[in-house]
């Protein structure tokens, strides 16, 4: 499954703020994200790691880099076991409902 996400367009930002099932959707909340919040917002498109059932969530990995002392973004799974499993212990997961940005949640490794 293909998504879309609204992130942040600073290199070392803030991250996703939120997924989409459509690219209008995306363009539509990060319209008004921009006007509300001050901050400049990129869309990507990205593939969901795993089996993906409708109405699951989407589980945002972030890797752990030691030089820079922060998370980047490894990818989107359609499992916590398998977000889990690609960040490892120092990772951090974000539970999203996709077209629901506001229901975002954080999920602690290790």
């Amino acid at each position: 499954m293909e998504v879309f996400i609204v992130r942040d367009s600073m290199i070392f930002g803030k991250g996703i703020f939120g997924i989409f099932s459509t690219l209008e959707k995306a363009a539509c909340f990060k319209e008004e994200f921009e006007k509300e919040n001050k901050y400049f917002c990129e869309i990507n498109k990205l593939k969901v790691i795993g089996t993906y059932e409708f109405p699951g969530n989407v589980f945002a990995a972030h890797t752990y880099d030691m030089l820079y002392d922060m998370h980047t973004l490894d990818g989107l799974y359609a499992e916590p076991e398998l977000a889990f499993e690609a960040v490892g212990e120092k990772g951090l997961i974000f539970e999203f409902v996709i077209d629901i940005p506001d229901k975002k949640q954080i999920k602690v490794c290790g």
